[in-house]
């Protein structure tokens, strides 16, 4: 038994020269956060190895042909995970070098790192390169290696440098994603229950909207008080399904709730008329309605980008008026971001719509004054108006948009509970 400073300083003394020695690589702090900033922005799982490290561990697939593991995430109809793989120190598997130093040519390969597809699809897509020199080695998160390099003995372990007999490889099977369900709810309701979650919120993040305010004041060279961040977060949450209040989104909800009101009714249950108001949720029965969901006429048009395109004139004015030109333009980049992007981290395209003749009296409450127009899109293309992380003079937002975007998404989900 030794005490806690003393096993401390033995892990110094024997992690401490490699953990500085990789760590050596980001004393060029401008050029990782540039780096960082682009992985934001674009999504690439290619920056995993670059950007990402576990505990020093690599992910390890013994394997003949690595082409053929199953990434998709499902198997036969059943949900699977990824290939059982082993975590393996990087130190460790720095004892391949000699063999691939050896190597000769692609088809006598020892190891083979893995590129994933740089989009959002589930079926993830690998690419699946010999690795070429300990440098490619030492950069990978994810390694298949030959049989003919390694093997795994079920009461030794991973045995690196030893042939061995190929072992099936397994996958776990997941149980069924949960379903959900919501209840049919007007949208002024909606809108106003994530404003009180939000509220409420902000009691545990007393030191996130301090910081906030003390990057505004900085910007704005006077004082911004918290008070002054909340509006900005109230008008996030507010206006954050404003996107819904477009007709396509209207008519396909009232469609779909007037055929479910029907489907109970024919089951003998009884269904008050419901109040004509504008939707923010319909009735939905995770376990009873998911068969009828794909149906024609019941696809629910995108709303997020198109609520921040259709709100921008109004927050940009909002913004402007009550924090000047240069923190209201950063401002409105993170409100707007925030709209766009509380369903998925990188959304920005655009699709065609129209606003219902309602929505302005809807958004009244979170406006100051008479509410602006709405505006309509009547082509599809990219939404430009949001945050560029890689862009140095939009950089600055990151502190603002972050508090914005866990607020509303947490707000957003504990609306409806």
């Amino acid at each position: 038994m030794v005490e806690n400073a003393v096993e401390r300083d033995w892990i110094d003394v024997v992690h401490g020269p490699s953990e500085q020695e990789q760590l050596a690589a980001y004393d060029a702090i401008y050029t990782r956060r540039r780096r960082v900033h682009e992985a934001m922005d674009t999504g690439e799982r290619a920056f995993h190895g670059e950007l990402i490290r576990d505990v020093d561990t690599v992910n390890v697939i013994i394997a003949h042909d690595p082409e053929e593991l199953n990434f998709s995430g499902r198997f036969e109809g059943k949900r699977i995970g990824w290939p059982r793989m082993l975590g393996v120190p990087r130190n460790t598997l720095m004892r391949l070098t000699e063999a691939i130093d050896k190597q000769t040519g692609t088809a006598n390969w020892v190891a083979k790192g893995a590129e994933f597809s740089d989009d959002e699809r589930l079926d993830a897509k690998v690419l699946w390169t010999p690795i070429g020199s300990a440098k490619e080695l030492r950069s990978q998160w994810l390694v298949a290696i030959h049989p003919n390099y390694a093997n795994y003995d079920p009461y030794i372990g991973l045995r690196l440098g030893q042939a061995g007999p190929q072992q099936k490889v397994r996958y776990d099977e997941l149980p069924p994603i949960p379903r959900y369900s919501y209840k049919f709810e007007p949208w002024d309701t909606h809108a106003q229950r994530v404003v009180d979650q939000a509220s409420d919120l902000c009691r545990h993040y007393p030191c996130s909207l301090a910081a906030v305010a003390r990057w505004a004041s900085k910007i704005a060279g006077s004082e911004i008080s918290q008070a002054g961040v909340w509006r900005w977060i109230e008008l996030t949450c507010g206006l954050h399904d404003i996107g819904k209040l477009n007709i396509g989104w209207q008519d396909t909800g009232w469609r779909w709730q007037r055929d479910k009101d029907a489907r109970l009714r024919a089951c003998g249950i009884d269904i008050l008329e419901r109040p004509a108001v504008c939707l923010a949720h319909t009735e939905f029965d995770g376990e009873e309605d998911w068969k009828f969901k794909n149906l024609p006429g019941y696809h629910f048009p995108p709303h997020a980008v198109e609520g921040a395109f259709s709100a921008a004139q109004i927050v940009c004015e909002t913004a402007f008026s009550t924090s000047g030109p240069k923190l209201g333009r950063l401002v409105a980049l993170g409100i707007l971001s925030a709209i766009a992007r509380h369903h998925g981290p990188r959304s920005s395209r655009l699709q065609p719509f129209q606003m219902h003749p309602l929505a302005k009296g809807l958004i009244a409450p979170w406006i100051s004054g008479t509410p602006g127009s709405l505006a309509n899109s009547p082509k599809s293309e990219d939404f430009e108006q949001l945050v560029r992380f890689g862009e140095a003079d939009q950089a600055a937002v990151w502190v603002l948009y972050t508090l914005l975007i866990r607020l509303l998404r947490l707000a957003d989900q504990g609306s409806l509970s």
